[in-house]
């Protein structure tokens, strides 16, 4: 188990050998013997495990043509009136924070009684903790259970938009990073 940075602690004997196995279901397999050497123990032995994700690429049904109207229109600002709403997550998570949900769901309430959305764009994000490729699909990830969420709670819409753009590169704390952005275009 690790802590929210991603940290854990073991004690050790020193001048031995730790032998680690890693197994889990979105990292590929790891194992390695480390040598533990003898220190003074006034200070932690860091030991850095980089685990390496299982990136899976987003598959897409067809080929939009830069100049095509289909990707044109995705690319305009959409009319009517616009909102936004912040969800966010425990580091390392795909399911929104619980006080986010229950924040999100009077959002819901509120702009999706009298009209249904136009347009939606939910925009995933990861603080600026790991690499690269696994923050991406984590964002992802992060955005697609924000879709599906507003899918289970009845939400349809023709236009929508999931995008992860992994790290984002903010000076906020890190937990104000690990988020989705859920923008909202209303019909007029």
């Amino acid at each position: 188990m690790t802590d929210e940075e991603g940290r854990f602690f073991l004690c050790v004997d020193a001048n031995e050998e730790l032998e680690t196995e890693i197994k889990h279901k979105d990292y590929h397999p790891y194992s390695r013997i480390f040598p533990v050497p003898e220190w003074d123990n006034a200070t932690f032995f860091e030991l850095k495990i980089f685990l390496d994700p299982l990136f899976k690429l987003p598959v897409y049904s067809e080929i939009i043509e830069p100049d095509s109207p289909t990707f044109i229109s995705r690319l305009k600002p959409k009319s009517g009136k616009k909102d936004q709403f912040v969800l966010y997550f425990d580091f390392d998570k795909t399911d929104p924070k619980t006080e986010s949900l229950e924040n999100f769901n009077q959002f819901i309430t509120a702009h999706f009684a009298e009209r249904e959305p136009a347009f939606i764009e939910i925009i995933g994000f990861s603080d600026q903790q790991g690499g690269d490729a696994y923050n991406v699909e984590l964002s992802e990830k992060r955005a697609e259970a924000v879709g599906v969420y507003l899918k289970q709670k009845g939400i349809m819409v023709d236009d929508i938009r999931l995008e992860g753009k992994g790290k984002n590169q903010s000076d906020e704390a890190n937990w104000k990073n690990r988020k989705v952005e859920v923008i909202v275009y209303l019909s007029e």
